[in-house]
């Protein structure tokens, strides 16, 4: 999962990029203005499907989280899997929830500024570019947290489930029949 969230993010972070770009040209931050309807609708053809992609790399991976800790629940209810193991389980699928929520919440907040934008020099216009270059910042730092979590799970589920795990050494749950 680490290789494939890591490929997701960067493509997410280079579309993220390349849109704030492409938006900075539009609106004339970068010193030329740019605006034809051609590149205003490119900008919001590529905003709109760097949102979905966006959404889809974070709910992606606290789908991740979500399934990993119905795993752990399962193994500490039926299994031999000790309740502090699936407590530390459950914990890290709620701090990815909070980055998923910085991510997506920073992309649509930008992406819903985008069509209040009336015009250059627009107070709207100013608001959409410093929101969208926050996004960007958000999106980047909520890709740093949710590796660092997946690496940590990862690293979990090999002293659980290892071939180093000592799941014999636990204790099977109340009323399950020993082995």
């Amino acid at each position: 999962m680490r290789l494939s969230f890591l490929i997701l993010a960067v493509t997410d972070w280079l579309l993220m990029a390349v849109t704030v770009s492409l938006g900075l040209f539009v609106g004339g931050a970068l010193g030329t203005s740019l605006q034809s309807d051609g590149l205003v609708v490119r900008h919001f053809l590529l905003a709109l499907g760097t949102m979905l992609f966006t959404c889809f790399v974070h709910v992606l991976t606290f789908t991740y989280f979500v399934v990993f800790s119905r795993m752990a629940k399962e193994a500490a209810e039926h299994a031999r899997l000790r309740p502090a193991d699936y407590v530390i389980v459950a914990d890290l699928k709620r701090r990815a929830a909070r980055w998923l929520l910085l991510g997506v919440g920073s992309v649509i907040l930008a992406g819903a500024t985008g069509p209040l934008v009336a015009g250059a020099g627009s107070t709207s216009l100013i608001w959409h570019m410093c929101l969208g270059l926050a996004a960007l910042a958000a999106n980047t730092i909520a890709f740093a947290a949710e590796y660092a979590l997946i690496r940590r799970n990862t690293q979990l589920t090999d002293e659980l489930y290892g071939p180093g795990a000592d799941l014999a050494a636990a204790q099977p749950p109340a009323g399950a029949k020993a082995p």
